[in-house]
């Protein structure tokens, strides 16, 4: 069983890709806003004895800007790394043909991978061609059967 968790290693869809390449960048962002996050941490843990010299409901509202703003800033960490993560994908797409190369036969990975050579963030649908790449990639080298994609909650849209 461990060995097929490894093998699962080619997301569903470029959201899915996307969202896991801002998850790598996600560290790299938060590690850069830390004195921050330690000045608002400090703000939290001082609150208490705020509370000996001062009302507790001065204590309160400062413990509650210390967690607001290490809400914020993990917020920012998040957002700072969309952009980074989304400028990666094409060269990403390329990185999973050719990690999966050895899996796949010779004329179909030749094929997919003159197709993700091909996209471009400029395209207008590139999420839909790349999504439709990495199906291809899934199915050529056996994880669209073995490894599941998650189903949509709504296979509708829901117009209001």
């Amino acid at each position: 069983m461990a060995q097929q968790g490894q093998d699962c290693s080619i997301p569903c869809n470029a959201r899915e890709m996307q969202t896991a390449l801002q998850q790598r960048r996600f560290g790299d962002e938060t590690f850069g806003r830390l004195p921050v996050i330690g000045v608002a941490l400090l703000l939290v843990l001082a609150s208490p004895a705020l509370a000996l010299f001062a009302p507790v409901v001065t204590a309160v509202v400062i413990a509650g800007w210390g967690l607001a703003g290490i809400g914020v800033i993990v917020g920012q960490s998040w957002l700072g790394a969309a952009t980074p993560a989304r400028d990666a994908m094409p060269v990403e797409l390329l990185r999973l043909v050719d990690i999966n190369e050895p899996r796949m036969h010779p004329p179909r990975t030749t094929a997919i991978r003159h197709r993700a050579t091909a996209l471009t963030l400029d395209q207008p649908n590139f999420d839909s061609y790349a999504t439709r790449v990495l199906q291809d990639l899934r199915e050529a080298t056996g994880e669209a059967w073995r490894c599941k994609c998650r189903r949509r909650r709504f296979p509708l849209p829901l117009s209001f």
